[in-house]
């Protein structure tokens, strides 16, 4: 039991981390027009 809660752990921690990389790249490359077309899309 304690092997699969490590290997959903591990998947969880590199979502976040995935999520936090892009979401990084986008405040860097421009959210604004993201946000703009997310809202008014």
């Amino acid at each position: 039991m304690d092997s699969v809660l490590q290997k959903i752990n591990k998947q969880l921690h590199d979502g976040i981390v995935f999520l936090h990389r892009s979401i990084s790249t986008e405040a860097s490359v421009g959210t604004a027009n993201r946000t703009e077309s997310f809202f008014h899309g």
